[in-house]
C-alpha cells in the first residue's frame, strides 16, 4: 500500500511538471508571436513616407516630381502627385492610379464637353460607386490650364470648411473628396478640347456620418 501511494504521488507530481512545462511552452509561443507582430509593426511605422515631412502646400508639381525622381508630365503622374502632395498634409494615405476611375472620368469629361457645361455622371462602375470632382476653364490644357490647377482649385475650398462642425458642407465637397482618408484610388480624364477635367475616386468620399474620421485638419507645422 505504501508503494502504491508512493507511485501515485510520483505520477501526480510528474503530471504537474508536464502541465507546467506545457504552460511554459504555450507562453513562450505567445511571446514569440507578439514579438513578431511588434517587429512587423515597427517596420510598417518606419516606412520612409510616414516620417518624411509633408511637402509645403505651394510646392509645384514639377519640383515635387523631380524630388521623387518622377519623369514626364502625363495626366496620371500629374493627378496622383498633386493629390498626394495635398493629402499628406492631412495625414491621409497616398492614392494610387486606377484605370477604371480614369475610364469613367474620361467618359464624364467628354460628356461635359458635349453638353456644354459641367454635370456629374459615370460614377457607377464594376468596382462600385465612384466619387467625382469636375472642373472647367476657358483656357485649355497647355494654355494656362492643367490637372494640377484643377486639383488645387478643389483643395482651395479648405478656406470655407468649418472644422468645428465636421460633415458635408456646401461649397467644400471637392476639398473633402481630395483628402478623404478612405479613398485609395484616383483616375482623371480630360475632354478633347482640354477644358473639362474630371476626377473619379474609389472608394467614394463624402459619406454622411464618416466625415470626422476621414477629413482631418492640417498636420501641425503645415
Amino acid at each position: 500500500m505504501l508503494q502504491l501511494r508512493s507511485s501515485n504521488s510520483t505520477l501526480i507530481w510528474s503530471r504537474q511538471i508536464l502541465l507546467i512545462r506545457q504552460e511554459s511552452l504555450r507562453r513562450m509561443a505567445l511571446l514569440l508571436t507578439l514579438s513578431r507582430q511588434l517587429m512587423t509593426l515597427l517596420r510598417l511605422t518606419s516606412l520612409p513616407w510616414t516620417h518624411e515631412p509633408p511637402p509645403p502646400q505651394n510646392i509645384t508639381l514639377d519640383d515635387y516630381a523631380e524630388s521623387k525622381g518622377l519623369q514626364g508630365s502625363s495626366i496620371a503622374m500629374a493627378a496622383v502627385t498633386v493629390h498626394n502632395v495635398l493629402r499628406r498634409q492631412h495625414g491621409a494615405p497616398l492614392l494610387q492610379w486606377s484605370d477604371e476611375c480614369a475610364e469613367y472620368a474620361q467618359k464624364q469629361a467628354d460628356e461635359c464637353q458635349c453638353n456644354g457645361g459641367l454635370s456629374h455622371g459615370s460614377t457607377e462602375a464594376p468596382s462600385g460607386s465612384h466619387g467625382q470632382n469636375l472642373a472647367w476653364s476657358s483656357a485649355g490644357i497647355g494654355a494656362g490650364w492643367s490637372v494640377e490647377k484643377a486639383v488645387r482649385s478643389w483643395y482651395g475650398e479648405i478656406e470655407e470648411y468649418d472644422w468645428s462642425q465636421p460633415g458635408f458642407q456646401s461649397g467644400t465637397g471637392h476639398f473633402t473628396q481630395v483628402i478623404w482618408k478612405s479613398t485609395t484610388h484616383v483616375g482623371v480624364g480630360v475632354s478633347t478640347d482640354g477644358k473639362n477635367i474630371a476626377a473619379n475616386y474609389y472608394p467614394a468620399g463624402n459619406v454622411q456620418g464618416r466625415f470626422p474620421e476621414n477629413v482631418e485638419p492640417l498636420l501641425q507645422g503645415m
